[in-house]
Formats: C-alpha cells, structure tokens, sequence
C-alpha cells in the first residue's frame, strides 16, 4: 500500500529548524550486557545458509549490547528535558546487532515524541546525514528540541567481514545530542557530500575551516574521523588535525569533541568535526561554535558514563562477528 501526503514545504505552519543549537550531550560505553539467546542463533544461523554462508554460528556472534538497552541507560537523562522531542533521529554505521527490533519503540518511552526514524547505510558519516537533518533538512510544526542519537556496536552480525575497516566498531558506545532552540553550548551546521574523490576532499574541508576563521577571526579546531586523516596532506589544510582513533565510526568524533568542550567553554572556540567514507566517497562537515560559559562556569554539558580509560581503549577480541 502507498500513501501520498502534502509534501512538506506546503504544509501549513511547517517550517525548517535552522535555530537548534546543542543543548546537552551525553556519552555512554558500559560494555556489553548479554549473548545472542538460542532463538536468535538459530534464526541468524538459518540466515546464513539460506545465503550461502558459512554457518559458524560462533564467529558470527558474541556478547553484545543490544540497541534498547543502550538506550535504556541514557532515556533517565532525556526524559529530564523539558520539552518533547520533535524529531528524533538514530544513525549508525552497521545495523543493529538485535533482530527485530525497530526505532519505531522509542516512541513508547518518550512520550510525546514527534516522528522518528533511522539512518543506515551511509557509513562513518551517518551522524553528518542525521545532523544535517534535525537542524535544517526535516520539516516539522513549530520545531524546538530534536534528539540525535549515535551508536556503535562490536558485534555486527551478517554485515561483519563484508565492511572496511573503518566501518566495524571495536566496542559498544552511544551518544545523545539533545537540540534545542534554547541550547546553551553551541550552534551547529552539518552536511554530507556525496560522490567526492579523495583529491577533493582537502579542498572542501579548506574551505569550511577558512570560512569559520573568517567568521570568527581565530582558527578552528579540526577533528579528523579516521577515514579523513590520510586524505588531508595537502597544504591548503593549514590546521593541524586532531586525530579520532578508529574504532568508534559513529560515536568516536563527538568522545572527542567531548574532551575538547569543557576547555572551549572557557573561551569560546569553533570546532571542525570531519570524516570521509572511503567506500562510497561521502564526505562528512559538522561545524560547531561552542559558546563561553557565562562567567566561566562550564557547568555539566556533557554526562559521560561507562568505562574507564584504560577499559575504553582495549578492542573486544573476537567480537565483530567475522564469519559472515
């Protein structure tokens, strides 16, 4: 069945989101919580053969967190926020390691959330796609708050040994980004370019960073994704990237950029977040103009939980599900 609907431009009161800004920005990476049960090892083991794969059911799944209960760890801090979301967003670079389970539920624990939905199939740059989206590419009534959420997960089931490396997460991670009309950190512009070959790729992010600088008369601070970083030896980039190391495709830019925050809030600064999917050309741009905090106070912008450092920084051996 097709349904047909006004297309959203005419609707009436309908208009874009261009005025959200960061509001708030919470980090977890707690680990994984179960194995697959037996129902779901036979379902993905019947996959497999039906496919042609071979069915080492072991290789092919481990302990993992499922989508919902990563979510389940942050919802307490989101429900805190005054306002209904009216646009929630989920991106991730692999599908989600649970079967069955669809976006459409968060509707359950966030009551009176607007539409919602989820971006898949756009790699490392996902998060880009989705921003792009909540601040200026869903028309909504009467936008104010939107809720982008990022996850990664090390198990990634029948995709896994099919994905280049930059595309397969090493543990499980997931950031919220609340955006509001009212966000005190900072206001976002975010793109996605397809179709751009790696000798293009220093040009365009040049010139993002030489309009911020000449927005703002200081240079930025550029976070480059793992996929960026060998395509920038080109001297129109004058700035000094600051690496994300690989592991986290979705969650990895803004981990960083949460370490960058609490010194930026001290004096106001702009940041550059940048990837590039060397499988299918897209090239991702997030720039974000951190306000200073009033009177210096940097205040609990950002609420990470989960492991330690050194916890963070060790792969799950054998988690990524290889055999498919």
């Amino acid at each position: 069945m097709i349904y047909t609907s006004v297309p959203p431009e005419a609707a009436p009161g309908a208009r874009r989101n261009p005025g959200l800004r960061l509001a708030r920005l919470y980090l977890d990476d707690s680990g994984p919580t179960r194995p697959y049960n037996d129902t779901e090892r036979a379902f993905i083991s019947d996959l497999l053969q039906a496919h042609g794969l071979p069915a080492d059911i072991d290789r092919v799944v481990g302990q993992f967190t499922p989508l919902r209960d990563m979510l389940a760890r942050i919802l307490p801090r989101l429900t805190t926020h005054d306002r209904p979301f009216d646009l929630a967003l989920l991106a991730c670079a692999t599908p989600d390691a649970e079967l069955g389970w669809s976006m459409s539920r968060l509707a359950r624990v966030l009551p009176g959330s607007g539409l919602g939905f989820a971006i898949s199939d756009q790699g490392p740059t996902a998060p880009f796609a989705a921003l792009r989206l909540a601040v200026d590419g869903v028309v909504v009534d009467d936008p104010s708050c939107s809720l982008v959420i990022l996850a990664d997960q090390a198990v990634t089931g029948l995709s896994a040994g099919r994905l280049p490396e930059e595309y397969l997460p090493h543990r499980e991670a997931i950031a919220a980004l609340v955006l509001d009309v009212e966000g005190g950190i900072a206001s976002l512009d975010a793109t996605q370019l397809p179709g751009v070959l790696p000798e293009a790729v220093p040009t365009l992010t040049a010139a993002w960073l030489k309009e911020a600088e000449a927005d703002t008369g200081s240079r930025p601070v550029l976070l480059a994704g793992p996929g960026l970083t060998g395509t920038l030896r080109d001297p129109s980039v004058d700035v000094e990237p600051v690496p994300v190391p690989p592991g986290l495709p979705c969650v990895g830019l803004w981990s960083r950029f949460a370490e960058e925050l609490p010194r930026l809030r001290r004096t106001g600064g702009t940041v550059l977040l940048a990837e590039y999917d060397t499988l299918l050309g897209y090239l991702g741009l997030c720039r974000v103009d951190v306000d200073q905090a009033p009177g210096g106070d940097i205040g609990a912008a950002v609420n990470t939980d989960g492991a330690g450092p050194d916890q963070r920084d060790a792969p799950h051996p054998g988690r990524r599900g290889g055999g498919a």
